[in-house]
């Protein structure tokens, strides 16, 4: 993006893992496995059964599927991946569009953007014909969209994150490439930490809680790093300001107003004070909103 490909085609599969097609999935394994044997197992667990139990003692339904795969299966993840990689194959060959419009694919499993200096008729002609006409799936159109990063309050959600590009904070005529975590990223990790200190683990010590929140905590830290997040944290309530006080100190952080949804955790803090664990990594002092 920092290079100038802001202009991006915002990608949705609709029901992608549900859509694939069998033959032309057999036969992307097919170029990589010789092994018959090995290629009739895959088949025979890609036509797998499917029975629904029906009402009224009727006898049950049996219906076997010619596309997708099946659902929790252990391959299910590999086998998708196998079936888009023919896509990033012919983005990047010669006389595709990662060659004539220098465009740049970024994939991660289903989820993909193509960033270009310009969004023309002729790069999107191609993905969606790919997508759809050669490789048999379907793009989501609500979903599906093309965004101009250059744009003032243009943002693209990819990922986990918001990729958007914000006014200088200190005046300077010019504009900053901001990543935070996404609204869905904090709506999601507030709910997760509801979840934790709410009456369904009254049961749980306190210690104990705070060693689960610790370690929730923890791993979003590493997820989403201090230096992208520190706005999207604050802006959420997800965690309480003194977070974001000088690592290096040995001072303990000042305790700030909030409402605990724990009664154990409510009893603890008598005051409404945050619940600390330690001042070391940011990730460390969990912030409870009032629910």
């Amino acid at each position: 993006m920092k290079a100038g490909y802001q202009a991006v085609y915002d990608a949705d599969l609709k029901g992608y893992f549900d859509s694939i097609p069998h033959r032309q999935l057999l036969a992307c394994v097919a170029m990589r496995i010789a092994d018959r044997s090995v290629i009739k197992l895959i088949r025979m667990w890609l036509k797998t059964p499917v029975v629904e139990q029906q009402e009224g003692g009727a006898p049950p339904k049996v219906s076997r599927s010619k596309s997708g795969r099946p659902q929790g299966g252990e391959i299910s993840p590999l086998l998708s991946n196998i079936y888009l990689h023919w896509f990033d194959k012919v983005f990047h060959r010669p006389g595709g569009p990662g060659q004539w419009a220098n465009a740049k694919l970024v994939r991660y499993a289903d989820d993909f953007v193509v960033l270009a200096r310009h969004q023309t008729k002729a790069l999107t002609q191609f993905i969606e014909s790919k997508l759809e006409q050669w490789m048999g799936l379907e793009l989501n159109r609500e979903k599906t969209r093309i965004v101009d990063l250059k744009q003032v309050g243009a943002s693209l959600d990819f990922l986990g994150y918001t990729f958007r590009y914000d006014r200088d904070r200190h005046g300077r005529p010019h504009r900053y490439l901001n990543v935070v975590p996404s609204k869905q990223a904090l709506k999601k990790e507030r709910a997760a930490l509801r979840d934790m200190t709410g009456s369904r683990f009254c049961f749980k010590p306190i210690p104990a809680l705070i060693e689960d929140l610790n370690r929730n905590l923890q791993g979003w830290g590493r997820l989403f790093p201090l230096r992208l997040s520190q706005s999207g944290l604050r802006e959420s309530q997800l965690l309480c300001p003194a977070a974001f006080a000088d690592s290096s100190s040995t001072t303990q952080p000042t305790p700030v107003s909030c409402a605990q949804r724990h009664e154990s955790v409510r009893a603890l803090a008598q005051a409404r004070p945050a619940l600390f664990v330690s001042a070391a990594p940011f990730w460390s002092i969990v912030y409870i909103r009032a629910g």
